[in-house]
């Protein structure tokens, strides 16, 4: 999506610092003035918009796309300009596009976190942009810092901002991703790579790839296992680096010639330690996760349905697949449990779900906490 930008540096020459803090999903959210209304929004370079829950009437009007988040009820959105933006008290004047953030963002990432919007690749663009997980700020500087030394490459692919990682001496693209926790791998670890397991989903095949050795920035991981999968892999080819392994660096992005291209990025490693756990999945967590089943859900008016994987436990012993509607967990109905504990519920303890059938509710009750 081609955007058209121009910025007007600070009048002064001191770089301009912004605070954020690190939600518990790994966000770094900021505090934001956009339109005259203020709130809460989370930085993310994989977004090539912002989007806000504001009043755009009074800002010029571009045009109506269509625009989904998590492959599901897309929705037709306006795009707007926005001249200029106000973060943590500094004023950004340029001209980048914003849209009205979609139910499915809404319901599945800003309201269980407390956010109200996103703020896209582009609001920085025309600075050295340092993200400092050391001093948890953003820094906009109109040169490059000398402290910055280490350089990877970058390729801007449409918003993308990808730097090169090799996997197993093969390169592949991976996003630079600040609205994201983890890391995840391109589909094209599948291709002849004879060392993974498949387990049939209801739409697709996850891969469990062993992998030899992993290379990104100067660190080298290796012996390590890593889950892909072409269907739930948004990026497709390319592989995706988030905030977790990201927050072991401080920063600094050539946002100079954006939205046109991208020169590079800078890093310095501000940890020595790291639990690679966040990063990497162990078989026995794998084998773990795919013995529960469980490995999405999505809402309904009623409750929740769940991801499953045909065959285990959920689906083969108590006859659970994507249509079964869950109306309570252990009591509790389902459509008030948070996104967060519900990707952190362990099965094992559950004790039972009311879910629905033919309108009519039935208890199901579980014994799972030996297995």
């Amino acid at each position: 999506m081609a955007l058209s930008i121009s910025l007007f540096f600070f009048s002064c020459d001191n770089a301009k610092e912004i605070s954020f803090e690190l939600t518990d999903y790994n966000r770094i959210a900021v505090n934001a003035k956009i339109n005259g209304k203020s709130g809460k929004l989370y930085w993310d370079t994989g977004a090539a918009v912002s989007l806000f829950d504001g009043d755009f009437r009074n800002l010029e009007f571009s045009r109506t796309e269509m625009m989904s988040f998590y492959f599901e009820n897309p929705e037709a959105v306006d795009y707007h300009y926005l001249p200029e933006i106000i973060i943590d008290g500094v004023r950004l004047k340029g001209v980048s596009e914003i849209v009205r953030t979609t139910a499915n963002l809404r319901s599945r990432t800003l309201e269980p976190e407390g956010l109200d919007g996103v703020l896209g690749i582009n609001v920085f663009a025309g600075y050295w942009c340092e993200l400092s997980f050391s001093k948890k700020k953003i820094i906009l500087h109109k040169k490059k810092p000398a402290r910055f030394e280490k350089f990877v490459p970058v390729i801007l692919e449409g918003n993308y901002f990808c730097i090169p990682v090799d996997i197993d001496e093969k390169q592949s693209p991976f996003i630079v991703d600040t609205g994201a926790q983890g890391m995840y791998f391109p589909s094209s670890l599948i291709v002849g790579n004879t060392e993974n397991e498949k387990i049939l989903l209801p739409r697709g095949i996850l891969h469990l790839v062993r992998t030899n050795k992993i290379s990104i920035f100067d660190e080298i991981f290796e012996n390590k296992a890593v889950v892909t999968n072409s269907i739930w892999n948004m990026s497709g080819p390319r592989g995706l680096v988030g905030v977790e392994f990201l927050k072991n660096y401080d920063l600094l992005f050539d946002f100079t010639t954006l939205p046109s291209s991208a020169s590079g990025l800078y890093y310095k490693r501000i940890n020595t330690e790291r639990d690679e756990k966040k990063l990497f999945l162990e078989k026995a967590q794998v084998e773990r996760i795919l013995e529960s089943g469980i490995y999405s859900f999505y809402r309904t008016p009623e409750g929740i349905a769940l991801g499953i994987i045909e065959g285990s436990v959920l689906n083969a012993e108590y006859g659970i697949t994507e249509r079964t509607i869950i109306a309570k967990i252990d009591g509790k109905l389902a459509r008030e449990i948070s996104d967060r504990d519900m990707w952190n519920m362990d099965i094992f303890r559950v004790k039972n779900f009311i879910v629905l059938e033919g309108g009519e509710e039935r208890t199901m009750e579980f014994k799972l906490g030996n297995r």
